[in-house]
């Protein structure tokens, strides 16, 4: 037993300490070590904390507050060692005219990715030419980044990833923000050992290009992962044209709105999976004239001047693509899918959309929406939509305050008759004639209104404080002429009271 619990000791690392800074309320001179005693800079902080270290994981806890001329930079994290703001709205690093905010250091090759990677999370970076610069030259050990709920709005690349032959690479870009930079992520890979970007949650406003990878070396085996992104107003969404081989890109659940075009690329390997591409010149675009392993499935292609252009894949069916190859049409739909508001950039889908559910496929929307729980046409079967956005017969928002009122909406044809109605949220769907309730079994269903739909319900949260952090279920039950029983359960709503 002893023999064992030493073995733990050895296998988890330890926390050095976290380190405290304030910009208004620190000092340098100060220990950082307690939040009483801040130091005032994060370049102080990074000296007392020191390169990191294989059994050490540094936090770096910044106050709110705009950290600026006072650092220097480039702020230089080494392995093991998180720099976590208060949020992105309040902590604010502002490199000014400084070529690099923030350059990441290769970390040790010891430890998980989890436990080792530079972590930087609820942030603001903005001012600098690149928000943070990622650099492995040949032969480095690994190579390790996260990136977490952070707004990067810097000049040239918000995120820089030069990886060096004879390495090995992880990168993790979450629920972050990246605007009117030339390039949101900029990534160069040489013959590495392996490598994997994973860019989940995140938004691209006003870019040059949203994501661009591109290989100096042949073989490179590196993939890809674009899931529930949204890239809006970009030159070019997602830009592989200068990949030789071995890359491998997969993009679902995402919206790419561009000017010029939405995916292009010379790839061994594509897959496009439950994606809305629209507004470019070309909405799907392959830089050598052919796609040798493009996948495109479930998805819409609609509203560019060319939707499709490059060689024609068998797998590129279950789409509607209103313009490209005759064979590949011929496999597809080019109904118009029914987009909500186009010219003011809305594209979720309309009542009686010839892309409601099309396909069995489950998994979420762009906006983390459930799939599983939404039955589109009311017929009472749950399948999916195309495209990037699930179609909600309720909709509402998703987080109230007490006393507040909130509306319902009720996105259905004209004139049918809907039951809006609450109860805590089932674990699991009980099934019924009207299809899934999502409403906990045997709960009182609560009325909250009867409309003439479409139209929306209001709902008044009691003013009281003990509702903070409830969650506030509401299901509607709607007329349908498609549905076997005469009525349908629509999706369920789930509102959190803050």
């Amino acid at each position: 037993m002893r023999t064992l619990a030493l073995l733990l000791t050895l296998s988890v690392p330890s926390f050095a300490g976290d380190y405290f800074v304030d910009p208004v309320l620190g000092d340098d001179a100060n220990s950082g070590t307690v939040v009483t005693d801040p130091v005032a800079t994060i370049t102080r902080a990074l000296l007392l904390a020191g390169s990191g270290s294989l059994a050490d994981i540094d936090e770096i806890r910044l106050a709110p507050g705009t950290y600026g001329a006072a650092e220097t930079y480039p702020l230089v994290l080494g392995s093991h060692q998180r720099l976590i703001g208060s949020g992105a709205s309040t902590t604010v690093i502002d490199a000014g005219a400084a070529p690099v905010c923030i350059e990441a250091q290769p970390i040790s090759p010891f430890w998980t990715f989890e436990e080792s990677a530079l972590h930087l999370r609820d942030l603001t970076l903005t001012g600098a030419g690149i928000g943070v610069q990622h650099l492995g030259l040949q032969s480095s050990p690994i190579l390790g980044l996260k990136v977490d709920r952070c707004l990067i709005e810097t000049q040239q690349r918000g995120i820089d990833l030069v990886i060096g032959n004879l390495t090995r690479y992880q990168a993790e870009v979450r629920d972050t923000r990246f605007e009117g930079n030339s390039i949101g992520i900029d990534q160069i890979v040489g013959e590495i050992l392996t490598g994997s970007l994973v860019v989940e949650g995140c938004v691209f406003t006003n870019t040059g290009k949203g994501i661009s990878t591109e290989d100096t070396f042949l073989p490179t085996w590196n993939f890809v992962e674009v899931r529930r992104t949204r890239i809006v107003g970009a030159g070019v969404g997602i830009d592989t044209s200068q990949i030789q081989n071995g890359q491998h890109l997969h993009v679902e659940d995402s919206l790419i709105e561009a000017s010029v075009t939405g995916i292009q690329g010379n790839i061994e390997s594509v897959t496009i999976d439950h994606c809305t591409i629209t507004g470019a010149v070309t909405g799907v675009a392959s830089a050598s004239g052919c796609f040798c392993g493009l996948s495109v499935r479930n998805s819409i292609l609609f509203g560019n001047s060319v939707d499709y252009a490059g060689g024609v894949s068998a797998l590129s069916t279950d789409n509607i693509i209103g313009s490209g190859p005759p064979s590949l049409l011929a496999l597809n739909s080019q109904e118009d899918p029914g987009f909500r508001d186009p010219g003011q950039g809305d594209y979720r889908l309309t009542a009686g959309s010839p892309a409601l559910d099309q396909v069995a496929t489950a998994g979420l929307d762009v906006t983390g929406f459930d799939r599983s729980r939404a039955d589109g046409d009311l017929d009472t079967v749950v399948l999916s939509d195309l495209g990037a956005f699930e179609f909600r017969v309720l909709d509402g928002p998703a987080t109230s305050t007490p006393g507040s009122t909130i509306d319902l909406d009720l996105r259905v044809a004209a004139s049918e008759f809907a039951w809006v109605v609450s109860a805590p949220l089932a674990t699991q769907p009980i099934v019924t004639t009207f299809g899934d309730r999502w409403l906990e079994a045997g709960a009182t269903l609560n009325t909250i209104g009867v409309v003439l739909a479409p139209d929306s319900v209001s709902v008044t949260i009691l003013n009281n404080p003990a509702l903070i952090g409830t969650e506030l279920v509401f299901q509607a039950l709607v007329r349908s002429p498609f549905s076997p029983t005469g009525a349908a359960w629509s999706n369920p709503i789930t509102v959190v009271v803050e």
